[in-house]
């Protein structure tokens, strides 16, 4: 439950037949492994049945150490094969000057799933853009570092594609051996037969297609969180490398908390030929996923998309699908509440069963709250007409506190939240960043404008050509954590010192 990551498995299928490409004749290849090596075996059983579909034989010589490649890699050219294949094997790539060189003298190619080792002579290297997967990396430790659990981290294989080709290996070669233009304009580095070395700079187009995306915004319903994850995003397109009317324009529309409408909105936005549709909110996206296929879509605001169907975990998710959760930092919240006002042990809140977000967080909040000894009540609200009723009903409760969690619903009324706690005098403490100006006295939850921001950075890189299948959903690095004396005096509530302290914003 406390490791997290992913793993990085060398396109070996991809290799083989790329291999196969640039030489239609090639019938044996060879390889050398160390068999005490898990993740070399693995690859070995991959090639061997890779090679088998396409009618290649693999000859395999194992070594115990790199002492040993030299020798083994020049038995393998005396047998007769066609080129050398070296795998992600420690062992074998600690010596690969001696494989090159053995596959040299024989004036066959050696090809890897290693990039670059075209710069030690390999004809060409499939692999991974291990920059590239540093960099999601990165983004999966600022993810967990802002709230997500490691647990909700599902171990997949990211594979950020990079090919490097050698022009002049190929001339050496006794075969013929052809790289064709389509396989030089999708290399990221090329030694030409000079052996000059020019090397692309990734993603530096914004927007390879050249086209005019037709981006729609399809919102659920009105409320503060949506309309500072708008003002995100707008902010967020005027530093953007993209111009709008050149490369972007926009649509939104608001199904003004009518979830039946959501579904001919979506068909009016295929009909208009919409290129990428931005969901925002759970109900949308829920909608979306039902309604495109076949279309990127790039949802924010969503509490938990694995609730809402959009996939099985945040890293294996359907292909089409990817965007910003705003998951409510309970955990956190429990600490703050604990750390400074131990004497509530008893909690309140309201939540929508017709919600699918809200019933995930209220029964997550729960199970948090019974770890951590407390307990949670809980009031259903189906329509905003019901919400003063049921605020009412929390407060007369015997709780110590109210925790309002974040939904559409508690969103659009919370005044009505408020206007209970002030009559019966119980401390309100609120997942919704947005609401100090109506009325809570602590507010602890993603920061919605960062929300946006990070949504367009989504967008851009579906633009710029990524696979929403392999962009991991992401968390919005930023919390915003703020107080108001005026709110607390108004529900009886005095805020400690050192909890004014700690927070981001004072509001008086």
């Amino acid at each position: 439950a406390h490791l997290a990551g992913f793993g990085t498995m060398q396109p070996i299928e991809q290799a083989f037949k790329l291999a196969r490409e640039m030489n239609p004749s090639l019938t044996k290849v060879g390889v050398v492994w160390n068999a005490a090596e898990a993740n070399s075996e693995a690859q070995v059983k991959l090639a061997r049945q890779v090679c088998t579909d396409i009618g290649i034989e693999l000859l395999e010589t194992t070594v115990d150490n790199s002492a040993g490649v030299a020798e083994a890699a020049s038995a393998l050219v005396a047998r007769g094969v066609d080129a050398l294949w070296m795998a992600g094997d420690v062992t074998v790539m600690t010596a690969a000057d001696s494989l090159i060189a053995a596959a040299r003298k024989g004036r066959i190619p050696a090809f890897t799933v290693i990039p670059p080792n075209v710069k030690r002579g390999a004809l060409f290297d499939l692999g991974a853009d291990y920059f590239e997967v540093g960099r999601m990396a990165g983004q999966l430790a600022a993810e967990i570092l802002g709230g997500r659990s490691p647990a909700t981290v599902a171990i997949t294989n990211v594979m950020p594609e990079m090919l490097t080709l050698n022009q002049q290996a190929a001339a050496e070669l006794k075969a013929k051996w052809k790289i064709s233009p389509e396989m030089l304009a999708r290399a990221r580095l090329v030694i030409d037969a000079k052996g000059v070395e020019h090397e692309k700079a990734a993603a530096v187009v914004p927007n390879p297609s050249g086209k005019k995306w037709k981006i729609a915004v399809v919102n659920y319903v009105e409320s503060g969180p949506v309309e500072e994850t708008l003002a995100g995003m707008k902010d967020a397109w005027k530093r953007s490398p993209l111009e709008e009317k050149k490369d972007y324009e926009l649509s939104y529309r608001s199904a003004q908390g009518d979830i039946a409408s959501l579904s001919g909105i979506f068909d009016a936005v295929l009909t208009e030929g919409a290129d990428l549709i931005v969901p925002v909110s759970t109900p949308a996206l829920q909608a979306a996923v039902q309604k495109i296929r076949a279309r990127p879509v790039v949802f924010t605001l969503v509490a938990n998309p694995v609730a809402a169907g959009a996939g099985k975990s945040y890293s294996e998710h359907l292909p089409n699908v990817t965007g910003v959760s705003v998951l409510s930092p309970t955990a956190e919240a429990l600490t703050m509440i604990q750390k400074h006002f131990p004497q509530y042990r008893r909690l309140g809140t309201l939540f929508c069963p017709a919600e699918v977000n809200s019933v995930d967080l209220k029964e997550s909040f729960e199970a948090l709250c019974k770890k951590r000894g407390l307990t949670l009540e809980c009031v259903a609200v189906n329509a905003p007409s019901e919400l003063t009723d049921a605020a009412l009903s929390l407060v007369s409760r015997p709780i110590d506190a109210i925790v309002q969690i974040s939904d559409n619903l508690s969103s659009v009324g919370f005044n009505a939240i408020t206007r209970a706690a002030r009559q019966k005098q119980k401390p309100l403490i609120s997942l919704n960043s947005t609401t100090i100006p109506l009325g809570a006295p602590i507010s602890l939850g993603r920061d919605y404008h960062n929300t946006g921001e990070v949504t367009v950075s989504m967008i851009e890189r579906v633009i710029g050509g990524e696979d929403p299948s392999q962009m991991p959903f992401v968390l919005p690095p930023k919390l915003f954590y703020s107080a108001s004396p005026a709110n607390a005096a108004a529900v009886g509530m005095t805020l400690p010192p050192a909890l004014l302290q700690e927070v981001d914003k004072v509001i008086e």
